[in-house]
């Protein structure tokens, strides 16, 4: 009959260690503890780690200095396209103004030689044009009517000069301006009308100074009233 009854583990005592436990033979080289890293390893190894974090830092602090450059640069550019677009916006308003002053200062000289010399400017567009109405049998000169007898004196010499043989029929009538005429022929005309053509003038201004305005954001307005 087999007995069944288990039997206690035997109890180890734990290996007492003194101070004089010889160790010179572990790991194979005499003096060396196991697990230890010999010191001239270890000074290569912080070495190389002391090179590999000053490389990194360097790296760093070279990604932040490109990162604030670049950002620097940018807010530069947004200055400096900002003061574009103002100094774009004032030189347009110094175009704008010098073409108002331009049109009111031909206006009032206009206005002056006009008043000085009604019939100097008609005189000088019906010269103009008798060499190109040489073969026209006859043409007709409408002009205000307090002007009409002096030029009907005025045309006999000008088609004498210019060779023209037609009949020149010279008409005053209402409503037209000090210094304006029509010269009309039988396929064709000119019409010379002063306030007409500032007024052509000053469209043109407000055109033009209105699409810049549309593209440049300035405001104002070219003038286009009459100034005299």
């Amino acid at each position: 009959m087999q007995n069944n009854t288990a039997r206690a583990p035997e109890s180890r005592k734990p290996a007492a260690y003194g101070f004089d436990l010889d160790l010179s033979g572990v790991g194979g080289r005499p003096g060396a503890v196991r697990g230890l890293v010999p010191r001239q390893e270890y000074e290569a190894e912080l070495a190389r780690a002391r090179e590999e974090a000053r490389r990194l830092a360097l790296s760093e602090a070279a990604a932040a200095t490109e990162a604030c450059i670049a950002e620097s640069a940018s807010r530069l550019a947004d200055a400096a396209a900002a003061v574009l677009a103002a100094l774009d916006r004032e030189c347009e308003i110094v175009r704008r103004d010098a073409a108002t002053l331009a049109i009111a200062t031909a206006r009032t000289l206009a206005g002056a030689l006009i008043d000085s010399r009604p019939l100097a400017e008609i005189e000088a567009l019906v010269e103009s044009c008798l060499g190109a109405l040489r073969n026209v049998p006859h043409f007709v000169l409408r002009l205000r009517p307090a002007d009409a007898d002096a030029m009907r004196e005025r045309l006999q010499p000008l088609a004498e000069r210019a060779g023209f043989a037609g009949r020149i029929v010279v008409l005053g009538e209402e409503g037209i301006a000090a210094g304006d005429c029509r010269i009309e022929w039988a396929d064709g005309g000119i019409v010379r009308d002063r306030e007409g053509a500032i007024a052509a003038i000053e469209a043109a201004v407000a055109r033009r100074f209105a699409a810049a305005e549309a593209c440049t954001g300035t405001t104002g307005t070219a003038g286009t009233g009459d100034e005299r």
